[in-house]
């Protein structure tokens, strides 16, 4: 078989096919040094990637544990964000009022320490019986001038101005857990008082008697007795009621600033 002799055009063929075949070369190696190194980097990607998986999962857990906490809570207490504003909104104003009574009760000489056991007492027990802060001050005022160790011609004791059988029968039929030696402590004197204006509030409402009419008859019946009032208010219950209402008023004055 004869060969054909090469030709300068042939060469230049040849020479561009050894070129080219020299290029593709370097794409194998390459690829071939990849997959040497793959192994390696499968690893560190692997590592990575469960490192990643891992912190997610953290994250994820804390947040279902914050958030689960966050549900007990709320679910103990069974409060709605507007509940708990309501309750913020209710501190502050028990502050306030009690800021007031302190003030008043040291402008009338009251020490200190009484003050605040007067203040918590007369706020705590508003809230419970509805009656007005400024009520509880209007009457203390009017029976004690805010003295604690008072004793009246009648023998009427304590800031509230109880009677010894008023107090007994009060205390045994409510079950309060007081007794005839805390007369003169202001917050069980409080107490008793406020149960005995909160029965002749209900007693009067039921009665059918409008709202200012009730507090008139509450003021002469915790003022002169029930009994006093059969007949209806007479001249010494209206001095009396007149009197409180006047302090009432100023009170009302103050807690509005």
């Amino acid at each position: 078989m004869k060969t054909k002799p090469i030709t300068k055009k042939n060469k230049v063929l040849i020479d561009s096919a050894k070129f080219i075949a020299e290029k593709t070369k370097v794409p194998l190696r390459k690829k071939q040094n990849l997959a040497k190194a793959s192994p390696i980097s499968k690893v560190k990607l692997f590592s990575r990637t469960l490192a990643f998986v891992m912190m997610l999962l953290l994250m994820f857990g804390a947040y279902i544990y914050i958030e689960g906490t966050a549900l007990a809570e709320t679910s103990k207490t069974n409060q709605s964000p507007m509940q708990m504003v309501y309750e913020f909104y209710n501190a502050q104003v028990d502050y306030h009022k009690k800021k007031i009574v302190r003030d008043v009760l040291l402008g009338s000489g009251v020490k200190n320490d009484i003050c605040e056991v007067i203040a918590e007492t007369i706020v705590e027990e508003s809230k419970k019986t509805n009656i007005p802060v400024e009520m509880y001050l209007a009457i203390m005022k009017k029976e004690s001038t805010f003295r604690s160790r008072a004793v009246s011609p009648a023998f009427a004791k304590g800031i509230m101005q109880i009677q010894g059988g008023t107090w007994d029968a009060y205390v045994e039929k409510h079950s309060l857990p007081v007794t005839k030696k805390d007369i003169f402590q202001p917050q069980a004197n409080i107490m008793v008082a406020s149960v005995i204006l909160k029965e002749l509030y209900d007693y009067y409402a039921k009665e059918g008697y409008q709202e200012q009419e009730i507090w008139h008859y509450v003021l002469a019946a915790y003022y002169g007795g029930p009994a006093s009032v059969k007949n209806g208010i007479k001249g010494y219950h209206w001095r009396y009621i007149d009197k409180v209402k006047q302090y009432y008023s100023e009170f009302e004055l103050q807690m509005a600033t």
